[in-house]
């Protein structure tokens, strides 16, 4: 094991043990080398105020040495800089590019965010079964709101065949992980519907 994977362990466990000054602390020290984990981390503590103050400026500008490393969670996190209200510039666009580089590599909450883009067109047309995709995608790897969303597009037809089974299935994953939305009344009705 290398000093900086044993770094960033221990950078994790005091994020665990909610010690967030120590983690960023650690983290700033390897980003400060150019560790792209550790550069995706310390935007992360700016873009959400643990471990130091909020900076979407910085934020962003440590997601992106990170994202330009190719490592996901940066892509990620660059693309929820563009992507929402607590950015300093939005732009839909360069949200679409750098959720759909994470995405391809597998990044779960970086399918759902493109789905919800292909969903609502943010930046490219919108594309019911595109979503249903990536939804798809991250649903499978246990995403809850995925499986959230997933359900709501089998429940109104949206990019896929209206299938209340189905909608039934993904909603009670979505509920069973402790996601409580509106959708939690529908799959009630969905239950008494099977009775």
């Amino acid at each position: 094991m290398t000093d900086d994977e044993t770094l960033l362990q221990m950078a994790e466990r005091h994020n665990l043990a909610k010690e967030y000054a120590k983690a960023f602390s650690i983290w700033q020290r390897l980003a400060n080398r150019g560790n792209a984990i550790a550069e995706a981390r310390l935007g992360d503590c700016y873009y959400t105020a643990t471990g130091t103050e909020k900076d979407t400026g910085k934020a962003t500008f440590w997601f992106e040495k990170s994202a330009m490393q190719g490592n996901a969670e940066g892509q990620y996190g660059l693309g929820r800089s563009y992507y929402g209200s607590r950015s300093a510039v939005q732009n839909y666009a360069r949200a679409v590019y750098w959720f759909t580089k994470a995405a391809e590599q597998g990044h779960a909450a970086a399918q759902e965010k493109l789905g919800i883009c292909f969903y609502n067109g943010y930046s490219v047309t919108q594309d019911y079964a595109k979503a249903v995709y990536w939804f798809a995608k991250a649903a499978e790897q246990g995403l809850a709101a995925a499986q959230d969303d997933l359900g709501t597009c089998y429940y109104r037809g949206d990019g896929a065949a209206q299938d209340y089974a189905k909608a039934f299935y993904w909603f009670t994953k979505a509920v069973e992980q402790g996601l409580r939305t509106y959708k939690k009344k529908k799959q009630d009705n969905f239950q008494s519907r099977q009775i």
